[in-house]
């Protein structure tokens, strides 16, 4: 891929008029790209989807000529045991809003590992199902590593979930600060995420 392109994230604000403002500096400033924080909008309560708020986002987008890419990190966390079934839903509405909203890709968090090995095998499993169900939307999911784990289980998890449309997001801050507490080799962990 030739072309590059030049996105931002959009701070996080659940106000139209904000997001608005935002938006149109940032047009001005000629980014391409915007990354949405999904879980800074109230598009999804107790895993129910806001048609209401949804519409009113996706009529905001369709005034701006970006690409848009959407971030579920902090608003799942699928290695919670007691609201497991909760946080399921909201991974699986936020791929449904990605696709009304044109966000692609979503990208997710590989959280911190458990020492429990049927966590781990659900964990496993809600991906590869979630996969499958993006997959019919159009939507690639990314994972991405985060500063308080190693690399190379976000490699290798990528590689068990084995669908075309799910692939790594590499953090290359978050990876350089694992990097230095875990005490593993920065550049060889990118060269292996390619």
């Amino acid at each position: 891929m030739d072309d590059l392109y030049i996105g931002i994230n959009l701070p996080g604000s659940s106000n139209p008029d904000t997001i608005r403002g935002l938006l149109g500096r940032f047009e001005k400033d000629g980014f391409d790209y915007i990354e949405f924080t999904l879980d800074m909008l109230p598009l999804i309560i107790g895993g129910e989807i806001k048609r209401d708020y949804v519409d009113i986002i996706r009529s905001l987008l369709g005034e701006f000529s970006f690409k848009y890419s959407a971030h579920i990190g902090r608003g799942v966390d699928l290695r919670d045991t007691e609201r497991f079934e909760l946080q399921k839903k909201v991974l699986f509405s936020s791929i449904e809003i990605s696709s009304i909203l044109g966000m692609n890709p979503l990208v997710l968090h590989y959280e911190e590992q458990s020492k429990n090995q049927s966590v781990e095998e659900r964990f496993l499993e809600v991906h590869i199902e979630a996969a499958d169900y993006a997959a019919g939307y159009g939507i690639t999911l990314c994972i991405e590593n985060i500063e308080v784990e190693r690399v190379d289980p976000v490699i290798e998890f990528v590689k068990m979930v084995s669908r075309p449309n799910f692939l790594m997001n590499f953090d290359t801050g978050h990876a350089f600060l694992a990097s230095r507490y875990f005490h593993f080799d920065f550049l060889e962990s990118l060269k292996r995420s390619l």
